[in-house]
């Protein structure tokens, strides 16, 4: 079962008040993680993780898609919060290189934050290349969903700011850039980085496939850490696939390092020589 994790309130003065920060996260967070946990209840999603969770229900099972991904998503939005001032390095010549500055960085991510229509999210993101992009995303959606890698989020739903700035999303927007939390960013960043070269296997997939989750479950118990593309929900993904696999276009296809063993019954018959 899944928790509400707690916050620390003081971590958020100057940005929220008590009021908000009651709602925001008492309320509306905490009713994703009931209902989520009443969802799961007898199903495959029951003992499975949060981004686990995400992956597999998306476009399958609504309801648990969508509170998972809430789960997930504030979880990472009160961490990418902070009243520290720290700047490091690493990120900030990052964003440089992509942006110019931060200033137009915050720009930037102000404009596209405005851009959501209804309810949604705004990420910092890095890319399989290490580019970072602002990414926008509607109602619940996330970037599990399109393999990238999350580094900062920011909720746009009202009930995020309609207690402490009414109806000013953009009033909320310019506050929060002051409070972003960059050490995180830099954390995540350099973590998803290390965590993808650890993996001993890459295995390309699509959705809905069962042979693509049967090799993932020969590798898991095998004890294999593996990277997965999802080529359904990153279609740039297939032609690298191609390239790679001499143009396979069956699924799943597993690569060790450079080394291609093919489809489910090759990596089978591949495991079971090691």
């Amino acid at each position: 079962m899944h928790i509400h994790k707690s916050i620390t309130y003081k971590n958020f003065s100057g940005i929220f008040s008590t009021q908000t920060l009651d709602y925001h996260h008492g309320k509306h967070h905490k009713i994703y993680v009931n209902k989520l946990n009443s969802l799961i209840i007898g199903t495959q999603y029951e003992n499975l993780n949060l981004e686990e969770t995400i992956r597999r229900s998306y476009k399958t099972d609504t309801a648990i898609y969508n509170n998972s991904a809430q789960v997930w998503n504030h979880d990472f939005y009160w961490e990418s919060l902070s009243n520290k001032s720290s700047k490091p390095a690493q990120i900030m010549t990052l964003i440089a290189d992509k942006y110019g500055d931060l200033e137009r960085f915050q720009q930037q991510f102000i404009e596209a934050a405005m851009s959501v229509f209804g309810s949604g999210w705004i990420w910092l993101v890095a890319d399989k290349n290490d580019e970072l992009s602002i990414a926008k995303y509607s109602n619940a959606d996330n970037p599990l969903i399109t393999g990238k890698r999350a580094l900062l989020a920011i909720d746009v739903w009202e009930h995020a700011y309609y207690i402490e700035y009414y109806n000013s999303r953009l009033v909320y927007l310019q506050k929060i850039m002051k409070h972003l939390n960059w050490e995180l960013a830099e954390n995540n960043f350099n973590e998803s980085k290390d965590l993808k070269k650890a993996c001993q296997y890459t295995i390309y997939t699509r959705e809905n496939c069962p042979y693509c989750d049967q090799a993932k479950i020969l590798l898991k118990i095998k004890g294999y850490s593996f990277f997965e593309i999802n080529v359904s929900q990153n279609p740039g993904e297939l032609q690298e696939m191609l390239d790679k696999s001499n143009g396979k276009r069956t699924f799943p296809q597993v690569f060790r390092g450079n080394q291609h063993i093919g489809g489910c019954d090759d990596l089978q018959s591949y495991l079971r020589k090691k």
